[in-house]
């Protein structure tokens, strides 16, 4: 009897084929050379992994992530990380600060500065 054939995405993969692809792929499937690449009827290229239980030929579609990716990736995690400090630091100066700063606002006028000779 031939085996069903099935087309899944990761994200809607039962725990069986999950497993599977944990023991077949413990480090990651990027490297994997069997995967399976074709174009959608939209053009878009899909990657799948070819799995197989006792009953069922499955392609699961996975997103493939290149190193370029994952850096600029972390590298907006960077730059928000720093923004959102820069933030807190902006906000966490109180206003009380300003008052124990000397402006040279609000004092009384230097006797000096006085026209009334």
């Amino acid at each position: 009897m031939a085996k069903k054939k099935s087309i899944v995405d990761i994200s809607n993969a039962s725990a069986e084929v999950l497993e599977i692809i944990e023991k077949n792929y413990p480090n990651g499937y990027d490297q994997a050379t069997n995967m399976v690449r074709y174009n959608n009827t939209k053009g878009d290229l899909i990657v799948a992994l070819p799995i197989e239980t006792d009953d069922t030929e499955y392609l699961v579609k996975v997103k493939l992530v290149t190193r370029q990716q994952i850096e600029e990736e972390l590298a907006l995690d960077d730059l928000n990380t720093v923004d959102i400090e820069k933030e807190k630091g902006d906000s966490s100066s109180s206003s009380s600060d300003d008052d124990e700063e000397d402006d040279g606002y609000g004092d009384k006028p230097d006797e000096e500065e006085s026209d009334e000779d």
